[in-house]
């Protein structure tokens, strides 16, 4: 048995961690902003499970980069997902070599706030929310396996506390003390404690009407009940990492 393969970020809803759906859409597209052209992802519902991957990242980024896009927008909704896609979608975005802005429209939490944290600048609506929270694990298998999931899971943690105290500017054990209280916040404070920049209308919501070209994907979960064979199927395995 693996000690970890499995590890998400996922907000916890009212009625459990099993009520979460896991679909959710990646698209991505191109827009004209003066004489420069510029790459749209959007990313909403779960990341991870087929939704939001690395691979389907990393191939549309280096498209819109041969296309000649010189600026790269981030349009996120989400509340959260699997958090190896979630920090590798970070590595490609701090390594893409283009001015990067996130955009925040409705809810960023969880996994997403990483996403958000590899922008240079990261907008968020007015009426928007923005969560963080503390890693939560669980493992099935040997002392021996369960004693090295928990580092895993310590270390994975120190990771993402490493990058929350590199966007705020806050220390480590200031980013601890937010995490440890499942912290939700609005536009204005995510603002001012240093997760976002700025404070933006519902007006200034316009990339959709200058798209020019757009590929993308959905899931619908539907009204299914869950499949108990899942774990075959790509959900998650016993031994998983939750930061919810």
């Amino acid at each position: 048995m693996n000690k970890i393969v499995f590890a998400q970020m996922a907000a916890r809803l009212e009625g459990g961690a099993g009520e979460q759906k896991k679909t959710g859409m990646l698209a991505f597209s191109r827009i004209m902003e003066a004489e420069e052209k510029v790459g749209v992802a959007t990313i909403s519902g779960y990341i991870g499970y087929g939704n939001a991957t690395v691979d389907e990242f990393t191939k549309h980024l280096e498209e819109l980069k041969a296309e000649g896009c010189t600026k790269f927008e981030v349009i996120l909704n989400s509340m959260g997902g699997n958090l190896f896609e979630a920090s590798g979608i970070y590595d490609i975005i701090k390594g893409c070599g283009m001015e990067v802005t996130a955009k925040i429209y409705g809810v960023a939490a969880s996994a997403a706030t990483l996403i958000a944290c590899a922008a240079a600048r990261v907008l968020i609506s007015e009426n928007s929310r923005y969560m963080v929270h503390r890693a939560r694990g669980c493992a099935v298998g040997t002392v021996e396996e369960i004693e090295a999931y928990a580092a895993d899971l310590k270390d994975a943690e120190g990771q993402v506390t490493g990058i929350y105290a590199e966007r705020t500017g806050k220390s480590a054990e200031d980013v601890m003390a937010v995490l440890n209280a499942e912290t939700w916040m609005n536009a204005e404070t995510a603002v001012k404690e240093g997760w976002c920049d700025e404070v933006i209308s519902p007006s200034a919501a316009d990339s959709g009407q200058k798209e020019t070209a757009a590929t993308g994907k959905e899931e619908d979960g539907g009204g299914e009940e869950e499949d108990p064979d899942e774990e075959e199927k790509g959900g998650p395995p016993q031994n998983y990492t939750v930061l919810r």
